[in-house]
């Protein structure tokens, strides 16, 4: 019997109550590898391998496209095949213990106080019924909800050859867990929020365009969209905010989610801790995450925690849309790509009315416009926009004055000492820990 390994869903988020098996990587009874992936679950949050510990052979105890609880047996691993029927074979006490379902601690289930999965509370709220009314105790998770519900509401038979199709033989496609959890978490999101849209014009001289040929423009300046989006929201924290219950919560830590779609579905890594990040930092971690993303290796812990996200679909050909507010989120900020002309850009934030107002909206756009306006004069330096950006117009006037002198900048952000004047800002002189002497703006410090 110890020669048998389990191999587990494993117990890593409490939205989730059940994983979908995607794929089996192994042939049943086959020998495997320790260190191989033999499975591949999907969660809501991200696509998994999991991989046996030790070598030997390998029984499924699950199909592919079958959904489990957590913590279910997916597989054995035995140095003998004929091990898996003595483990089959054993007590059912003893293979209770074995695989032992995700609980609170004994003294907490001893006394039978209720606790609630985020989803099982969802489930109650939309039926509008209490777990005292259906019997429940103790850890309830959603399954417990939805087998008291079947025992209270008998689910009548539908009638023969009822077709379930809005029209009558629309054949009929499958949505990924991911999808489903997107939709639910996105509805919820957005149901009982006040959403609001801004948006501005950002001018430009065809600066995604020139992107579209260079890949080192383009990993530049969205990470600098990152960058000063970070910053930004130490001046508008109400943007990292979320209202719940009729109160207000904000976010101690800023963390952006960046939204990716290429070719393997929506997913959103999140850079956190960015405001401590520094632009190069920033280009590292986004490339890290698209790497991971090309290769189906974003984990969990990357796609989570994020207080405001990023939709940049400026690559697109897009020019407007409306994003959708994100789980446990009040804003949203959307790129889109440049007009017709290539003389501008929008920027679209959209917001919860219950935590700030259009004025704190347009504020922080018109405050992002002025510094991406700042970046796109230091990437493409030949290339400045003739109106529309108090930034662009104010360092166009200083660079004539003054083409040839060589102005002090600020070491994270890159900003002149003219250009931080003319923002009302200023430089200061900082030792890091190897003794280095560096000048930082005092609109980056604000973001430590």
């Amino acid at each position: 019997m110890n020669s048998v390994t389990e191999i587990c869903v494993p117990v890593n988020d409490v939205n989730d109550d059940s994983v979908l098996v995607t794929e089996l990587l192994a042939e049943d009874m086959s020998p495997v590898e320790a260190g191989a992936d033999i499975v591949c679950i999907e969660t809501s949050k991200a696509t998994l391998n999991l991989s046996t510990p030790a070598a030997g052979f390998v029984h499924f105890l699950v199909e592919a496209g079958q959904e489990v609880p957590n913590g279910t047996v997916l597989a054995l691993v035995a140095q003998d095949t004929a091990d898996f029927a003595a483990y089959q074979a054993r007590p059912a006490a003893a293979a209770q213990k074995t695989t032992p379902p995700p609980v609170m601690p004994p003294a907490a289930e001893a006394s039978q106080e209720l606790r609630l999965t985020k989803a099982a509370a969802g489930l109650l709220s939309s039926k509008g019924i209490s777990a005292a009314e259906l019997g429940l105790s103790g850890l309830v998770r959603v399954e417990d909800v939805l087998a008291k519900l079947q025992q209270e509401t008998p689910v009548a038979a539908p009638p023969e050859n009822r077709d379930a199709a809005p029209v009558k033989g629309m054949p009929q496609r499958t949505l990924s867990k991911s999808k489903k959890s997107e939709i639910a978490f996105l509805r919820d999101a957005n149901a009982g929020a006040l959403v609001s849209q801004v948006s501005v014009l950002v001018p430009t001289n065809g600066l995604f365009k020139k992107a579209a040929n260079d890949l080192r423009l383009a990993k530049q300046f969205s990470a600098r969209i990152i960058f000063e989006v970070s910053r930004l929201l130490q001046k508008y924290p109400e943007l990292q905010s979320v209202y719940d219950d009729g109160g207000l919560y904000q976010y101690p830590e800023t963390h952006i989610g960046y939204a990716l779609c290429i070719d393997k579905g929506l997913k959103v890594p999140v850079f956190h801790h960015c405001a401590r990040m520094s632009l190069d930092e920033i280009i590292q971690a986004k490339d890290a995450f698209i790497e991971k993303y090309v290769s189906n290796a974003l984990s969990p812990e990357d796609l989570a925690g994020g207080a405001f996200t990023i939709s940049d679909l400026s690559s697109t050909g897009c020019w407007l849309f409306n994003p959708l507010l994100n789980y446990r989120q009040s804003a949203i900020l959307g790129i889109g790509g440049e007009n017709p002309r290539g003389d501008a850009y929008p920027l679209v934030l959209a917001f919860d009315h219950r935590v700030t107002d259009g004025m704190t909206a347009a504020a922080f756009l018109n405050d992002l416009k002025d510094r991406l306006c700042s970046h796109e004069r230091l990437l493409l330096p030949d290339s400045l926009p003739e109106a529309g950006c108090a930034a662009a117009q104010e360092t166009s006037k200083i660079e004539a004055a003054e083409a040839e002198k060589e102005l002090p900048v600020c070491s994270k952000c890159y900003r002149d000492i003219d250009e931080l004047t003319g923002m009302e800002h200023y430089l200061v002189q900082t030792i890091d820990r190897s003794g280095d002497v560096q000048l930082v703006c005092t609109i980056c410090m604000e973001g430590w």
